[in-house]
């Protein structure tokens, strides 16, 4: 049903609001174009631990749920794959078609927010970086709770700065049952609202009733996270509380970011880590820098009328203003929390960069239009080098370099990442790839897997156990995988 409604909004956007410009199709497929070869992956990292929730959930809904996971995020994921699996059966590739289309979806949704608040060039600019996002596209491929987490907080502020209340409502809900941190973005769109509405309705009173109205919708996100709340309290579970290391762990992870934020106890290790995979990882310098020329050249040229628009108080300006808030407000309370620095936790704030970065490159080009080519040519460098390559030399500076299965990988894992730290570009895509054709071999010849580095085949045993028997693999169960050295 939910997969459905977002199929139709997006088609309903493609051909009403967007009168469907053609570069946004070339990059719509560009980017299916990238995710195709990898349709079909045997669930990775991550992944694998999302995939094996999703079956308890369809094999024995709550109950096994909980049974099985200390706890767990809210159940959105496991409600758009139990009407897949009941469709299709349980197998890998209907588990990773799916997220093709919430990645469209992601697409369109910040062509559509930056061509409301800018102008089309700007919105073309923010799809093509969108598209070709090295983090979005890793992450997408088994539709990790980030990736949907971003989509549907862009979904929600494009349909927020064109009024659309309900719809706004709906698809910050969808965020909530995602990861409880959405609730970061729905806490700071309240916050401009109802800022913004009193400042409105002391010139305006005559129109309160609309206002309320908004704020009821705007509100109605925060029933739904409570709702939530109050079903894992009277199933016995907590809140998300998994790999908390905190010293107030046993308080909650809620008490956990509430303390970091009121004790500024938001400057620690595991928030460095967070913001250098932010504002550094994998040439993410580079895109903040463009972003800072541009802006810098934006405010001296239209300063004045800058001014003069923040003070109009539209309903743009309370788009950028959720904006400019929502990122320090993530930084210092979603990346501060203690716990392993996994790469896709800031991906919920790309899409800001990339808004950020079109209306920077925009604005470069217009006022300095001879150099368009040295700047589209320089953006689809860095492209192509942070999609496929692991050379970017600050990074390597930082977390140096590792080889796993001869591809060269930030050692991000060394760094409090853990293992889903490879998951920054795709590199990580075909080296999941690579690790579907070892699996699909051993299983035709009925034995283990030969290799030398058995621990990035299976990194986590249990749950590598669990998806073999979940798709009827035939390898053995005692013995996933051999070291090559040993079949001699």
């Amino acid at each position: 049903m939910i997969f459905n409604l977002l199929v139709k909004m997006s088609t309903n956007i493609i051909k009403h609001k967007l009168s469907f410009d053609p570069l946004l199709g070339i990059y719509i497929g560009l980017y299916a174009f990238l995710c195709l070869p990898f349709i079909g992956l045997i669930p990775y990292f991550d992944g694998n631990i999302d995939f094996v929730k999703s079956y308890d959930f369809f094999t024995g809904g709550f109950a096994r749920l909980f049974q099985e996971w200390a706890s767990v995020h809210p159940p959105l994921k496991e409600f758009i794959t139990f009407p897949l699996f009941s469709l299709f059966g349980i197998n890998r590739y209907i588990y990773t078609l799916p997220w093709l289309f919430f990645g469209i979806l992601g697409i369109i949704s910040l062509f559509s927010f930056v061509k409301t608040v800018s102008n089309i060039k700007t919105a073309r600019i923010a799809s093509f970086l969108l598209a070709t996002s090295p983090l979005y596209l890793s992450v997408g491929i088994f539709g990790l709770t980030d990736f949907l987490l971003a989509i549907f907080i862009i979904a929600a502020i494009t349909q927020y700065v064109k009024k659309q209340y309900l719809w706004y409502s709906f698809f910050a809900s969808l965020a909530i049952l995602t990861k409880e941190t959405a609730i970061i973005f729905c806490l700071t769109v309240l916050f401009v609202e109802l800022i913004v509405s009193i400042l409105l309705l002391i010139r305006k009173k005559h129109q309160a009733k609309n206002y309320l109205y908004h704020l009821i919708l705007i509100f109605f996100p925060f029933v739904v996270f409570f709702l939530w709340i109050i079903f894992l309290k009277t199933s016995g579970k907590p809140l998300w509380s998994d790999w908390n290391f905190s010293e107030t762990a046993n308080r909650g992870s809620l008490y956990t970011i509430f303390n970091n934020l009121f004790r500024f106890k938001f400057f620690n290790k595991y928030t460095y880590q967070n913001w250098l995979h932010l504002f550094v990882l994998n040439f993410n310098w580079f895109w903040w820098l463009l972003t800072f020329i541009g802006f810098s050249f934006l405010f001296i040229k239209k300063r004045s009328h800058l001014k003069s628009t923040l003070l109009v108080l539209t309903q743009k300006t309370k788009a950028f203003l959720i904006v400019i808030i929502f990122i320090p407000f993530y930084l210092v309370t979603a990346l501060s929390f203690q716990t392993y620095t996994i790469t896709r936790y800031v991906l919920p704030l790309i899409p800001f960069l990339i808004i950020g970065v079109s209306i920077s490159s925009d604005t470069l080009i217009k006022i300095f239009p001879k150099t368009r080519l040295l700047l589209f040519t320089t953006i689809s460098l860095v492209i192509v080098l942070s999609l496929f390559f692991s050379v970017d030399p600050f990074s390597k500076h930082l977390w140096g370099i590792t080889l796993i299965q001869k591809h060269p990988f930030y050692a991000l894992h060394k760094k409090l990442a853990g293992n889903d730290g490879l998951t920054y570009n795709m590199q990580y895509l075909f080296l999941a790839k690579e690790r579907t054709k070892k699996i699909m071999e051993a299983n035709n010849s009925f034995g283990p897997v030969v290799s030398q580095e058995c621990r990035w085949i299976f990194p986590d045993p249990n749950n590598d156990k669990k998806t073999i028997n979940i798709l009827h693999l035939k390898l053995p169960l005692n013995k996933l995988c051999i070291n090559q050295n040993e079949q001699f």
